[in-house]
């Protein structure tokens, strides 16, 4: 028999997160999410499950005061969320979720939960790196001749001119940001409430890259990368739209830089953005349940 109770004080909460998390990916890690969540300092309500008074899952939940509902700690940015157990248990997944009374929106989860109707609400993209040894491999092993001789030929554009990549450095963080907006006008992530303090806390606590192709001296693309334990997480970029290509010449050299960097695998986040289909990029769905009481 399991006994649920409800952690509500930010300290008690980070103790059962550090017993129970499996520390797989970034999205597994207290930190990680914590820096998004000390901008807004939403209520809590950790929901623990105990067998003879032992933690034995934890389903972690904050209010989001805006929408007016309970969704996963660390809100709307995080991917793969999951109910993490010991032993990776159903039963006590859907034991949790059964004994939620609120109005919560369990969104962008990594698994769905049995006995409880789950809705794919879009998919993870992400490349198996041990997979290829170099860019030009992995553009033999995923483009057909045509796309790949299209590709290489505005590549080629490119290189005509002064062409220089410059990875590691996060001097260029600004500009990317500035990138960004510039493109996606009112649709730029960056346009959400403390998203550039966020990715500003997060590029010093994590090995984080800006990989920067400048272009007759000017800096032209940036893109952002974490690399975490064996997996590189490809983040936001920000290009301009001078040069024909220039987005895709970009993501194929944060590619190379995790191949480099010894990962085996590639996190391109969710959502297709009109490129990570044609790229070839295995995917998995993330689910929603609709919990409305």
């Amino acid at each position: 028999m399991f006994t649920h109770s409800i952690i509500t004080d930010l300290n008690e909460a980070k103790k059962i997160w550090e017993i129970l998390s499996p520390h797989e990916s970034l999205y597994d890690e207290w930190d990680f999410r914590h820096e998004y969540y000390k901008y807004f300092l939403y209520p809590i309500e950790f929901h623990v499950a105990y067998a003879n008074k032992e933690p034995v899952a934890l389903l972690p939940l904050q209010y989001n005061t805006y929408e007016k509902l309970w969704e996963f700690f660390g809100g709307s940015f995080m991917e793969d969320n999951r109910i993490f157990t010991k032993n990776n248990d159903e039963l006590l997944k859907k034991y949790l979720v059964d004994n939620l009374t609120k109005k919560s929106y369990l969104t962008w989860m990594k698994e769905p939960i049995s006995g409880h109707t789950c809705t794919i609400i879009d998919y993870k993209y992400e490349l198996q790196l041990e997979n290829y040894n170099s860019i030009d491999d992995f553009l033999l092993k995923n483009f057909n001749s045509k796309r790949r001789n299209n590709l290489k030929n505005q590549i080629a554009q490119i290189m005509s001119n002064k062409v220089s990549i410059v990875n590691g450095s996060i001097s260029e963080f600004e500009l990317m940001v500035e990138m960004n907006k510039k493109r996606f006008k009112e649709e730029s992530t960056f346009h959400y409430p403390h998203r550039e303090d966020f990715f500003r806390d997060i590029i010093k606590k994590y090995k984080s890259e800006l990989t920067t192709i400048f272009v007759n001296d000017n800096p032209e693309a940036v893109g952002l990368s974490i690399h975490f334990k064996e997996s590189t997480i490809g983040l936001n970029s920000g290009t301009n739209i001078t040069y024909n290509g220039l987005g895709k010449f970009l993501i194929l050299q944060k590619i190379n830089s995790a191949i480099q960097n010894g990962s085996k695998m590639y996190d391109a986040r969710a959502g297709d953005l009109g490129w990570k289909e044609s790229f070839n990029f295995n995917k998995r769905p993330q689910y929603m349940i609709e919990i409305n009481k």
